[in-house]
């Protein structure tokens, strides 16, 4: 998946459905929470991301701070004892909505 939106990103790319404001990628209040034994963590709180065709995008924060928790849900690669709440939109098509199978 990260393959394919620096694929469509990249200048000079493959021609993709981009929407009108330009963007590739837009996340709207993400929200990840681990399931655990002893209750459930907040991993990542309202993050909002908007990457526009040609752009590039990179997460800095401690350690801990929910980094790579919404990268991996943004790619649909988090654990079952996860759950994703928000909307993430790929060239204009909500993946949040499709089955894993067309992810």
């Amino acid at each position: 998946m990260s393959a394919m939106i620096g694929a469509i990103a990249a200048e000079g790319g493959p021609r993709a459905r981009v929407t009108a404001s330009g963007e590739v990628l837009k996340v709207k209040n993400l929200r990840v929470d681990f399931r655990s034994g002893s209750g459930t963590v907040q991993a990542v709180r309202g993050v909002d991301l908007d990457v526009g065709r040609g752009r590039i995008l990179g997460l800095v924060g401690e350690s801990g701070s929910g980094k790579s928790a919404a990268c991996m849900a943004i790619l649909g690669l988090l654990p079952r004892s996860a759950a994703r709440s928000g909307s993430i939109a790929i060239c204009g098509t909500d993946v949040t909505r499709l089955d894993p199978e067309a992810f």
